[in-house]
């Protein structure tokens, strides 16, 4: 058989390979927030940090995303911004260059993952509020000074990423 060519129809996955996936990735987000809980509050900030990244990739890797990247030498405590493409995109930043990141307030409310979100050091933003915009910018700049990394999708959703859309204020 020859190999499909990059413009022929992918072969859907099967429902056991998805549902073994699906089972595997329940699991490790459960490892993950079995950390966050039990763990982040007992090691140091660098330890967290590592774990953060570690338990990211392993995330990426039980999926079978391949992270690519080329290293840029940056200082401590950059802006990180990035279109918003997937979930996906929190790991896969994370798997690189672990950071803080910006995220709407709703998100907080979210079952567990709003709790693994805020353990993480996501910093939530009530969209539309300038008085709360000026206190989370205060806290970003405490971040940054700290050395600390922090991210934003400026665009506020996700896209395909062939374009990029006007940036929320």
């Amino acid at each position: 058989a020859e190999p499909a060519s990059p413009m022929s129809p992918l072969r859907p996955t099967s429902i056991l390979v998805r549902s073994w996936r699906c089972l595997r990735l329940a699991l490790h987000l459960g490892r993950l927030g079995i950390e966050a809980g039990l763990i982040y509050p007992f090691v140091p900030p660098e330890q967290r940090t590592r774990l953060k990244q570690r338990g990211s990739h392993r995330l990426l890797t039980l999926l079978g995303v391949r992270l690519e990247a080329t290293e840029v030498e940056a200082p401590a405590g950059c802006l990180v911004l990035a279109n918003h493409i997937s979930w996906l995109d929190i790991f896969a930043i994370n798997a690189f260059r672990p950071v803080a990141f910006i995220s709407k307030s709703e998100v907080r409310k979210w079952p567990f993952i709003g709790w693994l979100s805020a353990r993480n050091d996501t910093i939530f933003l009530v969209r539309g509020s300038r008085g709360h915009a000026r206190e989370i910018n205060g806290e970003i700049d405490a971040r940054l000074i700290q050395g600390k990394d922090v991210a934003v999708f400026p665009e506020g959703m996700t896209s395909d990423g062939t374009q990029v859309r006007n940036f929320h204020a």
